[in-house]
């Protein structure tokens, strides 16, 4: 059995926007992903976030949505319900990008936070393609926990704080889900490369 020092890894940062913050009762309106980097044999080597990348926009699936959701995302869900990809196309795209992105290594999907897209996404496979998603839970790494982690905090504190001057991206939060998923990448490449320097030397700063 391959060690985990063997390990090849492609970790792709992934956004979603909503019209409201429950699967199932509320749609998945678009998605976006940005191949961050790739990883072997412990070390992380960065890739640029905006070269291998996937968009879509999905049809609203229930008639439900959230005005102060919609008012974040700037979607238009009428225009969505006419152009917008059906959930299992948007998936079938989805798969077969992610199977040429990741070929020969193991993917791990990417989000901040993970807790709220990773669901969505889980539910729209086992609904619309009626299979578990291609990369599983268990290969799903979440931002803010990692950056806590990383600056060695003993209490959740998932702000720029938390990590050196300049590291974290000055941008603005789009909203967009492929331009927050190229920023996710972005800080994720980031913080891997400030741990890498640091491994010797952990930081010591507080928030």
């Amino acid at each position: 059995m391959a060690s985990h020092d063997d390990w090849y890894e492609t970790y792709i940062s992934f956004d979603l926007e909503t019209d409201g913050p429950v699967p199932g009762h509320y749609s998945i309106l678009s998605i976006g992903m940005s191949v961050a980097g790739r990883q072997r044999a412990g070390r992380y080597t960065a890739s640029p976030a905006t070269q291998e990348t996937f968009y879509a926009t999905l049809k609203p699936t229930t008639g439900n949505f959230n005005a102060e959701a919609m008012a974040v995302n700037g979607l238009d869900r009428a225009l969505l319900a006419r152009s917008g990809l059906d959930p299992a196309e948007a998936l079938e795209r989805l798969t077969q990008w992610l199977a040429v992105v990741s070929a020969g290594t193991r993917p791990v999907l990417v989000a901040y936070p993970a807790t709220f897209d990773w669901p969505f996404l889980a539910y729209y496979y086992r609904t619309y393609l009626d299979c578990d998603p291609p990369v599983p839970f268990t290969r799903v790494c979440d931002l803010r926990t990692l950056i806590v982690a990383a600056a060695h905090r003993q209490y959740y504190t998932p702000t720029a704080e938390c990590l050196p001057a300049g590291l974290y991206p000055s941008r603005v939060h789009t909203h967009h889900a492929l331009q927050d998923a190229i920023d996710q990448a972005e800080l994720f490449s980031a913080v891997q490369l400030w741990r890498q320097r640091s491994a010797a030397d952990p930081p010591s700063a507080e928030c």
